[in-house]
């Protein structure tokens, strides 16, 4: 993580870079809610416009041992940006979040006709207890 160029705040908000806020109802799919905010926001950083990625694509998609995630059943970030490594991120829009009221098991939806072209090519971990870590993560 490049700790040089780290701003002493950032307020992502006001920049117009964070998505308004989601819920994810009665699943237990936080994870894949936190990694469509990084990527929200790595996308914003990174384009200049924002977008509402499918946290029900991660759900969906990026299930079983190979990610580490288990849909309504928790995940992983790290297994979210291993999946969007190889698959392109829908729009929430596109493939919306249903599994808030059924925690049931569903099939995964992707197709590369709907997706962005928005996909994880880079990531880093902040290392525990870095203040500084993640003052360089949160600018970026």
């Amino acid at each position: 993580m490049d700790e040089s160029n780290a701003a002493s705040e950032v307020n992502w908000v006001t920049a117009g870079g964070v998505t308004p806020v989601k819920d994810q109802g009665g699943c237990g799919s936080c994870w894949s809610f936190s990694s469509t905010g990084s990527l929200e926001g790595a996308h914003f950083v990174a384009q200049g416009k924002l977008e509402s990625f499918s946290e029900q694509q991660l759900v969906d998609c990026a299930y079983g041992s190979q990610f580490g995630s288990y849909g309504c059943n928790g995940g992983s970030m790290d297994g979210a940006m291993i999946y969007w490594e190889t698959s392109d991120a829908e729009l929430e829009s596109v493939y919306p979040y249903i599994s808030g009221t059924s925690t049931s098991k569903h099939s995964c939806k992707y197709s590369t006709a709907s997706d962005t072209d928005v996909a994880v090519s880079t990531k880093a971990d902040v290392t525990a207890d870095s203040v500084s870590q993640l003052m360089a993560a949160v600018a970026q």
